[in-house]
């Protein structure tokens, strides 16, 4: 099946997708560093730690994904950046998918730090899983044949990060429609 698309073509694909995946771990975990202490806090709400570690985690993991997600972004350490971002996003969904299940889903999730509060839901488990899709097929495992020239991954990289910008959009003005005026 991959044999009828160029390898060009597989190449720019997975430019867009670690654009994405790299972009979202970028931008959370600067909103968590930003606000440490409400991540330390959304931390210890999910109850999976032992006390003396969720301090540590809480202030480790937001460097973890700014660092992974900055080497996915620019391609750096391929593919164990890109295997970085999918254990980190497998982290997450189980984290959500096990409080989901003991019946724990009115506490804030901790995805973006301060920018946003949501409660944990089997949609965010699968948001997780999406993007650790994304962060396999940016990896270029798939296809690592393709060389691209530098406009061409810019390129790719843009069209991606704007294809984000317009999903965070429209989550930000579904939130802005259920607020009563």
């Amino acid at each position: 099946m991959l044999a009828l698309v160029a390898p060009e073509t597989i190449a720019l694909v997975a430019v867009a997708a670690r654009t994405i995946a790299g972009l979202v771990l970028l931008v959370a975990g600067l909103s968590k560093v930003i606000a440490v202490r409400r991540f330390v806090d959304a931390v210890w709400a999910y109850r999976l730690l032992p006390e003396a570690a969720v301090v540590v985690v809480g202030r480790a993991l937001p460097w973890a994904e700014v660092i992974v997600g900055v080497t996915v972004i620019f391609g750096i350490l391929l593919p164990w950046s890109a295997l970085g971002a999918l254990g980190l996003y497998m982290l997450f969904g189980t984290a959500i998918a096990i409080n989901v299940v003991r019946g724990r889903r009115n506490i804030d999730c901790g995805c973006f730090g301060s920018m946003r509060r949501e409660h944990l839901t089997w949609w965010l488990v699968g948001r997780n899983s999406a993007l650790a899709g994304l962060a396999i097929l940016g990896s270029n495992a798939i296809e690592p044949s393709a060389t691209l020239a530098f406009s061409e991954m810019v390129a790719a990289s843009l069209t991606a990060g704007a294809a984000l910008a317009i999903w965070w959009l429209s989550l930000e003005l579904r939130t802005l429609w259920r607020v009563p005026v």
